[in-house]
């Protein structure tokens, strides 16, 4: 079908609505193939807008994560209570806090002994503690399968005891032994505070007694009122006995760092959306009108406006799709190959259809300004 026809047709009442819309449809995409400048102008603008929004956003992202995780690897989430005494924190604290909401898990030790290696005499000395713990998933036990006398340590302290593939025996001055293992892995959280060597003990059972309470929040914000109910609990006659250390001020800092750096990567994504987006504007309107002489053709041919507006808001909005979607494949790949943390799916949507919408808006006002231009006055030769 020639352009003549199409536009001829177009005007025509006998043509259904949805052959309306394919000839346009068709037409749009032939535009496009047929100004191939103007094309691969907008798509590399349209594809560079996306890899810019979302290669920032993904970056501030994991700038956000990695400031957060040095902030937790302190210990923002940790409580430690510790007793001069031996009745100092009652045998079951472990039994009361199992059902508390917001913790992720306590353990609670008795008083510690200095073990060493076995095979080694006078070897370097680590602290060993009895432990109850509300839930030794974290500690990846299954405590069903375990002796109470086995001990479990990080690997750096049975490599300090010289054991061989983190296995070994350890034993007191007063000739108690124990076998320690170095394949669990420890929590981050909360792993600094427990002693060198814990033995895990059936977790029915209450201790004789309980020299420290170590006990990790699910979130930064629970720490305050976990700590207040965990005084509570313990409430010593003497409370100059009982120590209570938390990350409170950790907390409240990973808090205010957390807020100030989503409202800075916000900002800063919005900023580069607003002057990609007038970037675009600005090359689509200069575009167009250089297409004006071909607007006007088409008048003369007996376009009418609404058809000439239409065809170039279809081509736009076509080319802006591939763009958009080349733009989000690159930005994909670019932030796994960083190691960036990948914005959400309904987020990379969003920023597909605000680039086609894009697309189509900064086209407006050029369509209608070549559509209300007078054939002749495009036709004249000077």
């Amino acid at each position: 079908m020639t352009r003549t026809h199409l536009n001829q047709n177009l005007e025509k009442p006998a043509v259904s609505q949805l052959q309306y819309y394919g000839y346009l449809m068709r037409e749009s995409r032939r535009n496009a193939y047929a100004n191939p400048v103007a094309s691969i102008v907008t798509l590399l603008l349209i594809a560079g807008m996306c890899i810019a929004v979302l290669l920032t956003s993904g970056r501030a992202a994991g700038a956000q994560q990695a400031v957060l995780g040095t902030l937790d690897e302190a210990g923002t989430r940790t409580i430690v209570v510790t007793s001069d005494k031996t009745d100092g924190i009652p045998n079951d604290i472990v039994q009361k806090l199992k059902d508390i909401q917001g913790i992720d898990w306590a353990v609670a030790m008795g008083p510690s002994v200095d073990v060493s290696n076995s095979a080694i005499p006078g070897g370097i000395k680590q602290s060993l503690s009895h432990a109850w713990a509300t839930n030794w998933i974290p500690f990846g036990i299954n405590h069903s399968e375990n002796s109470p006398e086995v001990g479990i340590a990080s690997n750096v302290v049975t490599q300090q005891l010289g054991f061989i593939e983190n296995f070994g025996t350890v034993g007191t001055q007063s000739g108690e032994k124990y076998s320690v293992t170095g394949t669990y892995s420890l929590p981050v959280d909360g792993q600094d505070s427990l002693t060198d060597i814990i033995v895990p003990q059936q977790s029915a059972s209450d201790p004789d007694s309980v020299q420290k309470l170590v006990i990790v929040a699910n979130s930064p914000a629970s720490v305050r009122p976990i700590t207040e109910l965990v005084t509570s609990f313990i409430a010593p006659s003497d409370a100059s006995t009982v120590h209570v250390q938390t990350s409170q001020r950790l907390a409240e800092l990973r808090a205010v760092v957390d807020d100030q750096l989503v409202v800075f990567g916000r900002v800063l994504t919005l900023g580069i959306l607003a002057v990609a987006s007038t970037l675009v504007g600005i090359v689509s309107f200069g575009l167009i009108l250089l297409r004006r002489k071909e607007f006007g053709r088409r008048r003369a041919l007996g376009a009418s406006r609404r058809i000439v507006v239409a065809l170039v808001l279809l081509e736009a909005a076509t080319v802006s799709a591939v763009g958009a979607l080349i733009g989000e494949t690159t930005a994909a790949s670019l932030l796994t190959g960083l190691g960036d943390p990948m914005p959400p799916p309904t987020f990379m949507l969003g920023i597909g259809v605000l680039a086609i919408f894009v697309g189509v808006v900064a086209s407006l006002i050029p369509a209608f300004f070549a559509a209300r231009r007078e054939p002749i006055v495009e036709l004249r030769v000077p």
